[in-house]
């Protein structure tokens, strides 16, 4: 007998000879995934979304969590404008929480608004086509955590 047998472990080995390993815990799993870059992480959440629907699923979840995903700034808006009327616009995209026009002290609007929808998909729709007619006039509408840079950059 050999003794450096005695040190060796022993692995199990599958129909094809080859080893298995034991399926890694999520620490282990975190320790390979911290040290990627985003633009890595978001392409293995793509891959991983398009061959497992359910993890697709999660990730819509915790989008739909995460309001700064939905909340979308709304700007070039007439100072008449209503909220009632920028919801009647933002409605046709999917079910919205919240529609409200910027208004001063005395009530009359700023010239923007913001539109929070109650999940991702219904805000990514919108932004498909960012520039709406509201009242009349001709709208912008981003990500409000986008809208500096989308607007004044």
């Amino acid at each position: 007998m050999n003794p450096s047998d005695n040190n060796t472990k022993k692995r199990k080995l599958d129909d094809q000879n080859d080893v298995v390993s034991p399926p890694p815990s999520p620490d282990d799993i975190r320790k390979v995934l911290a040290p990627l870059p985003p633009q890595h992480l978001s392409e293995i959440i793509v891959t991983a979304s398009l061959i497992h629907p359910d993890v697709f699923r999660i990730v819509r979840a915790v989008a739909d969590n995460d309001v700064t995903q939905r909340h979308l700034y709304v700007k070039g808006l007439d100072f008449r404008t209503t909220s009632a009327s920028l919801r009647s616009v933002f409605a046709a995209y999917g079910e919205l929480e919240e529609a409200e026009v910027a208004v001063t002290k005395k009530g009359k609007g700023r010239g923007y608004g913001n539109v929070i929808f109650r999940n991702v998909g219904s805000a990514m729709l919108a932004l498909k086509e960012p520039v709406k007619v509201v009242d009349g006039r001709m709208t912008v509408s981003a990500l409000n955590v986008d809208r500096v840079v989308e607007f004044w950059f």
